[in-house]
């Protein structure tokens, strides 16, 4: 191979290293290309130093998300020094364009290891919160846009006033006619923030029992959550519903329920007999916790009988229809039993 044909390439890149007009720029390249060698131990190093991405499955998918486009990046920025090696006129028109594209590659650099630290690893990992798809893609081709054309305009010289004033008319039509589905979106980031209930609880919206529903979360939308109801049919709440309604968490901060029912009984019954009797009854059927324990109140004093109050916890709302059914049959037996009811007329 003739070395004689590089010569003058080789003289050039000796005249930019000791040149003290050129110097900076060649060395700064340089630094971007060791910086290109040794990316993913400097991006482990940042993300260590930050505590962030100690999920080894996140860290795995910030690699494969940053890893081509920061080559690119790195690569353009060492680049940038050689341009002036070009023939005269070429390299002033190419220039421009490669800063552009350069400014372009950072800033997807930047959005995806934003939305992976912000989104990805501190809401949902860190805060547990459940953060609707279509909010994360509103916020990032936000940023996209915004940043995009204040890039085309410093770079490219683009006027970006009449795609402003575009941008902001087809935003303000699109914002009146989604109104509804706006709120729907900003309830449901609320309650995601607030954490009022997650998938799996047992929530009830509204306080009036003859329009509320009680149901089990199966799924929260960006939009709406899903529930589904005792008997087995799905309800679909607005997520406006959910924060403008009063909202009971039956699975927070305890998992298990209370039923209690009364019932009279006749003025010289044994109380506490009754009690160790009914406890002992209620406490055996299937879907009744041990604790906390099954309780035998007096409640009330007529002019012909007691009235007395079971109560006793579940865990599994599917079975309270079900348990209670069962509990109330073995003591109207019971009591029917020891003849413990009073006269058919008492009130």
């Amino acid at each position: 191979m003739d070395f004689n044909v590089l010569e003058p390439l080789t003289s050039e890149i000796r005249r930019l290293a000791t040149s003290d007009e050129y110097s900076v720029p060649f060395w700064a390249a340089i630094l971007w290309l060791l910086l290109l060698l040794n990316r993913r131990a400097s991006l482990r190093l940042i993300w260590k130093k930050l505590h962030i991405f100690q999920d080894s499955t996140l860290e795995t998918e910030a690699y494969s998300k940053i890893d081509a486009p920061l080559q690119a990046f790195l690569l353009l920025l060492a680049g940038f020094p050689f341009l002036r090696l070009l023939p005269h006129g070429i390299g002033t028109k190419i220039t421009p364009l490669a800063i552009c594209i350069t400014s372009f590659l950072g800033l997807h650099v930047f959005v995806s290891a934003l939305d992976l630290a912000v989104f990805g690893w501190f809401l949902q990992k860190r805060q547990d919160a459940n953060v609707p798809s279509i909010f994360r893609f509103v916020v990032l081709t936000a940023i996209y846009v915004g940043v995009g054309l204040i890039l085309l305009n410093i770079t490219l010289g683009i006027n970006i006033m009449p795609l402003l004033a575009t941008s902001t008319l087809i935003t303000a039509v699109f914002g009146f006619a989604l109104q509804d589905t706006l709120k729907n979106l900003f309830s449901g980031l609320t309650m995601s923030f607030e954490k009022r209930f997650k998938q799996g609880d047992w929530i009830q919206v509204g306080t009036d029992p003859a329009t509320a529903t009680l149901g089990q979360v199966v799924e929260i939308g960006w939009r709406s959550t899903k529930v589904r109801l005792k008997d087995d049919d799905f309800a679909v709440i607005p997520n406006q519903q959910c924060t403008a309604s009063q909202l009971v968490n039956l699975t927070s901060p305890k998992s298990t329920h209370l039923i209690s029912f009364d019932f009279p009984v006749k003025h010289d019954v044994d109380v506490e007999k009754l009690r160790k009797s009914l406890v002992k009854l209620a406490a055996a059927v299937p879907g009744v916790v041990k604790e906390p324990t099954v309780e035998l109140l007096a409640v009330a004093i007529k002019t012909d009988h007691l009235v007395l109050r079971l109560r006793f916890w579940i865990e599994d709302l599917l079975k309270k229809d079900q348990v209670q059914s069962e509990i109330i049959e073995k003591t109207f037996k019971k009591l029917a039993d020891d003849d413990l009811l009073p006269p058919s007329d008492s009130k």
